[in-house]
């Protein structure tokens, strides 16, 4: 009885495992089939990773899988981000009912989110940023219960963010769904996710405000929401949320005053980004008590008064950007942010630019941290001297001091700044003579100096800037020659500007090595002699202004090569000849000028063919005939043509005389005196000669007293009248 008892039981456990081991190989196939179902989907393979998905492995062995080792045989786990994989992400994948992790980011699947991503309630990560996704945001998202991180980001999604997804995923912490062109509001649900951590909204059509529900996101970290459309103000009840890091509404329609009390509970504030809204008011003063802030980017607001001296408690301040508003400063003491700044060591970035900051510069900006990297303080109106302690400044990458009333001399001691790459000082009242240490800055790729009052000549160390890609000198006091050892050492040059001084002498050959340059401007000088021809060795060059000097001899017809010229001004100097047929090869000229010169010939037919052509002006020349009828001919305020007495027809605005058509008698004319005259001069003198022989031939004749008519005289006379 025992013996049957015993093999009873050994018979149940044996069904038993035999009934797992049935049921385990049925969990294994379907998840395998599974597995093989997504990879059908894939119809881009770059690097081959999904060779593998094949008999010869096991597929919790496949490249990207893995299995639980609790349950075995399970796919737990699926990640094969950044393989360039293409093709849409089958719904098959639900299938894989123990999945708690999805990783398909950075690769180029298309189609949509299948929403039978629904069913997987295991689920706690899933990522497909960094795709090409379209559709919506399948509401079904929201039965994943067990949801922990959503990345959906940089895709082509559109729709609205579903509302479901504030009322179940209280275990959410990350929400990501930036650069995704969604549409719609941020539902006041999603304030309901208790655990979010982190909410990345930006680069998105949303619209509408920013609900005081968010503010019960008590746990919240990392809260984005820049680049939308978005109105309203912000919510007080945010900026009690004492565990916040970051900040960033940038760039919506934002507006209204900061609180007074806004950085009372941020201790933990690393970065607030508020910029391109409409914000107004004043900066306020409890903002010190987020001395963890790192990043203050304030810019292009409406905000007024005085900068704060608030900075100095912030250590870890890297980045201060308040451009585009209106603070002012009038004396020393609205300067006072600086001294306070003097105390952040680790300032890489300070941008004060376009606001109404006057008085004195403080030569405390020399004083400021040695990582300053970019100091922006143009578009304002302070004065004083550039500090010789600018030198102190080692790290510089960018000096931006223009438009504002600066006066003196650069200092010498500018050229230890030898990481510098833009120099900015044009539009000043600086004087003296650029300083030839200038040279030693050879990494720089832009110099603005336009607009001072600079004497002397183009320092010869400047032939050492290699990089230099912009140089504008313009309208200032500088003379001598264009010196071509230094300008033509130049390569990487793509605008050159030094319109408005006094250079002399011609323009040097070597002006033709600058392969790169796309600007060239040089009017208003006093320079002489013909267009050197080798310019058009510039072949991109797009702008060519040589107005207001003293060039003489015709337009070289070398310049046609300039194929991609966009504006041609070779007005008010002494040029002769017609323009050149060569100057048909213009494919995308705007505006020609060649008034006030000495030039001739008919206007060219080929300049109404020009598709970009806008403005013409030709005044005060000594152009004739008849003006072409199409293109930017048909405009006459497109047109400037006064002063050439011979030019006829056109649009009956201007005002031309009009044109004889007296073209074809003329012509037939023409060949009636080079053709039939000589003709008829031939006749008229052998029947001259005929008529005087025949005359003595009629003296032996008795009848003397008889006169003769020949016939051929009477048809001689009539010919000729006719012709006269």
């Amino acid at each position: 009885m025992s013996t049957v008892m015993g093999f009873s039981h050994l018979l149940f456990f044996y069904l038993v495992l035999c009934s797992m081991a049935i049921t385990l190989l049925a969990h294994e196939t379907d998840d395998r089939l599974a597995l093989l179902g997504f990879k059908n989907g894939v119809t881009s393979d770059p690097s081959g990773t999904l060779d593998s998905w094949n008999d010869t492995f096991y597929f919790c062995n496949w490249t990207g899988v893995s299995c639980s080792h609790k349950h075995k045989g399970r796919v737990i786990a699926i990640n094969l981000s950044m393989l360039g994989l293409g093709g849409f992400i089958s719904p098959s994948i639900a299938n894989l009912s123990f999945l708690n992790s999805i990783e398909l980011s950075l690769n180029e699947f298309s189609g949509e989110i299948p929403p039978e991503f629904g069913s997987l309630h295991r689920l706690q990560y899933l990522n497909l940023s960094f795709n090409a996704l379209h559709g919506i945001i399948p509401v079904s998202l929201a039965n994943c219960s067990q949801l922990r991180f959503l990345h959906l980001s940089s895709n082509q999604l559109n729709g609205s963010i579903p509302v479901a997804l504030g009322g179940t995923l209280d275990k959410l912490k990350v929400l990501a769904l930036s650069k995704t062109s969604l549409t719609g509001v941020i539902p006041s649900s999603i304030g309901n996710l208790s655990s979010l951590v982190q909410l990345s909204l930006m680069s998105n059509n949303l619209q509408g405000i920013i609900s005081e529900e968010l503010g019960r996101l008590s746990n919240l970290v990392r809260f984005q929401v820049a680049d939308n459309s978005l109105h309203g103000t912000i919510p007080s009840v945010l900026f009690n949320i004492s565990s916040i890091e970051y900040i960033s509404v940038a760039v919506n329609q934002l507006h209204g005053r900061l609180p007074s009390s806004l950085g009372n509970k941020l201790s933990k504030l690393t970065s607030f980004r508020i910029g391109g809204n409409k914000f107004n008011g004043i900066i306020p003063v409890s903002l010190s008590n987020a001395s963890l802030l790192e990043m203050i980017d304030f810019p292009n607001n409406q905000f007024s008064g005085t900068v704060p001296p608030i900075f100095g408690g912030m250590h870890g301040l890297y980045s201060l950007n308040l451009e585009m508003n209106q603070f002012q400063a009038n004396d020393a003491r609205d300067w006072s942010f600086i001294d306070s700044l003097m105390n952040c060591s680790n300032l890489q970035l300070l941008s004060i630019s376009v606001n109404d900051l006057g008085g004195v510069l403080p030569l405390s900006v020399a004083n400021l941290s040695k990582e300053m990297m970019v100091l922006y303080m143009d578009y304002n109106h302070f004065s004083g001297i550039i500090p010789h302690g600018i030198a102190n400044l080692i790290s510089l990458n960018i000096l931006q001091l223009s438009d504002n009333q600066l006066t003196g001399q650069v200092p010498e001691h500018i050229g230890k700044l030898t990481m510098l790459q833009s120099l900015g000082l044009d539009d000043n009242k600086l004087t003296g003579y650029i300083p030839s240490s200038i040279g030693n800055l050879t990494l720089l790729s832009s110099i603005f100096l336009s607009g001072n009052r600079f004497e002397g000549t183009i320092p010869p160390t400047m032939k050492a800037l290699k990089r230099l890609a912009i140089l504008s000198l313009s309208s200032n006091r500088l003379s001598g020659r264009m010196a071509g050892e230094i300008l033509g050492q130049l390569f990487s040059l793509f605008f050159l500007d030094l319109a408005n001084n006094s250079f002399s002498g011609t323009i040097p050959t070597e002006i033709g090595s600058l392969i790169n340059l796309q600007y060239l401007l040089l009017n208003g000088n006093g320079l002489t002699g013909e267009i050197p021809g080798t310019i058009s060795a510039c072949a991109v060059l797009e702008n060519l202004d040589f107005q207001g000097n003293l060039f003489i001899g015709s337009i070289p017809s070398s310049l046609g090569k300039l194929k991609g010229l966009k504006n041609l001004d070779l007005s008010d100097n002494s040029l002769s000849g017609g323009i050149p047929s060569s100057f048909g090869n213009f494919k995308f000229l705007e505006t020609l000028r060649l008034s006030n010169n000495n030039l001739s010939g008919s206007v060219p037919k080929f300049l109404q063919d020009f598709k970009y052509l806008y403005f013409l002006d030709l005044s005060y020349n000594h152009f004739h005939g008849e003006l072409p009828v199409k293109g930017v001919f048909t405009n006459s305020s497109a047109l400037v043509l006064i002063g050439n007495i011979e030019l006829c027809g056109g649009l009956p605005q201007l005002h031309l005389p009009v044109c004889l058509k007296s073209h074809h008698k003329t012509s037939r004319g023409s060949l009636i005196l080079k053709i039939v005259i000589p003709i008829v001069s031939f006749y008229r003198a052998f029947s001259c000669s005929y008529y005087f022989l025949f005359l003595v031939s009629a003296t032996r004749i008795k009848n003397k007293n008889k006169r003769f008519h020949h016939p051929c005289l009477f048809h001689m006379k009539s010919f000729e009248s006719h012709i006269q």
